[in-house]
């Protein structure tokens, strides 16, 4: 007899809309990743979690997969405030996690993005004719809700993306505000809590003791010996003067992005060293810059092409939403000014 052995990751070991699945396999996704097969069914249950995983190892999958398949079971009329609520620190992931929502949800559950940078009269409208799941940046949402336009009464699942990327970037009360006001909310009972992080510093842990339930999964998938960036990413240190720094990136650029369809994203420690580099004549190809200065519809303009051009990107290291679209990029390189590598 022929034992057929089936992958932990298999569609057929978890509780899975057959409409999600078609949905999975159209993005050509044929099974779930070791980030959402551990924690799919913990979070479909209910229960809170604290996860630990890099960056690029499917962490939104993770949690929008059992979230949708909730609502799709519990599908009614549009609500008239949100169910979901995931917060994360920059516009760029709000847009990457609001499209990973919509990409496996059915017609019906609307999903709304809140940030800055764009005008609130179309978030404001999209939130007063109803939606299932919000997905903002902490400083909109908080702003919303003092405008009486985003209600959080309603809530019964919270999730916060990158949460150490959160603290870093000065949100740490933003986000307390918002879960203090949704836990002393009218909420019938406590709403389940999901933190999702590549590290744990002091502050995710105090807020997973004051917000998360005794019994919550405490899940790393980041071993304690082990670096926390990504395994599939070659690293290169180049010792090289201040002054030669555009002229000696120019040249890394050349020998490992050959080829018409390659793309390059250079990552700046600072805003002003994206714009000296692309504007160095050392620097080789089509260069654009990204990083909170630029105006809103131009970095989603940057952001498209970045998935259809080979074209040279450099990025102020803040905009980390950006990191999400790396599997479409050939190389992705760091360039750290102040310490003079490369």
């Amino acid at each position: 007899m022929v034992v057929l052995k089936v992958s932990p990751g298999d569609f057929s070991n978890f509780n899975i809309a057959d409409v999600i699945i078609e949905k999975l396999r159209a993005r050509n996704i044929s099974e779930l990743f070791p980030v959402q097969f551990k924690t799919y069914d913990i979070i479909s249950s209910g229960r809170d979690a604290v996860v630990l995983a890099r960056t690029g190892t499917g962490k939104t999958l993770a949690f929008s997969l059992p979230l949708v398949n909730s609502l799709i079971k519990g599908q009614g009329s549009r609500p008239s405030s949100p169910v979901v609520l995931v917060l994360a620190p920059t516009r760029e992931l709000v847009t990457q996690i609001a499209t990973d929502f919509e990409s496996i949800s059915v017609h019906g559950i609307k999903v709304t993005s809140v940030y800055g940078g764009v005008p609130y009269r179309p978030q404001c409208d999209a939130l007063r004719q109803g939606t299932h799941i919000v997905v903002g940046a902490p400083g909109r949402v908080i702003d919303l809700m003092e405008k009486g336009v985003l209600k959080l009464s309603s809530v019964r699942h919270v999730v916060l993306d990158e949460v150490d990327r959160m603290l870093d970037m000065g949100f740490s009360k933003d986000v307390e505000s918002i879960l203090s006001k949704i836990y002393n909310s009218e909420n019938s009972e406590k709403p389940q809590t999901l933190l999702f992080s590549a590290t744990m510093p002091s502050w995710v842990s105090e807020i997973s003791r004051c917000y998360l339930s005794d019994d919550a999964l405490h899940l790393s998938l980041i071993d304690e010996q082990e670096t926390k960036t990504s395994t599939n990413v070659t690293h290169l240190a180049l010792l090289c003067p201040y002054e030669s720094r555009a002229a000696t990136l120019s040249d890394v650029i050349k020998v490992y992005c050959k080829g018409r369809e390659s793309r390059c994203i250079v990552f700046c420690e600072r805003k002003k060293d994206a714009d000296e580099l692309s504007a160095s004549d050392a620097m080789s190809g089509d260069c654009h810059v990204l990083h909170g200065s630029v105006p809103q519809d131009k970095r989603e303009l940057v952001l498209q092409n970045i998935l259809q051009c080979a074209q040279i990107y450099l990025v102020h290291v803040c905009t980390f939403g950006l990191i999400h679209c790396k599997p479409a990029c050939t190389k992705l390189k760091n360039w750290e000014s102040e310490k003079r590598f490369l």
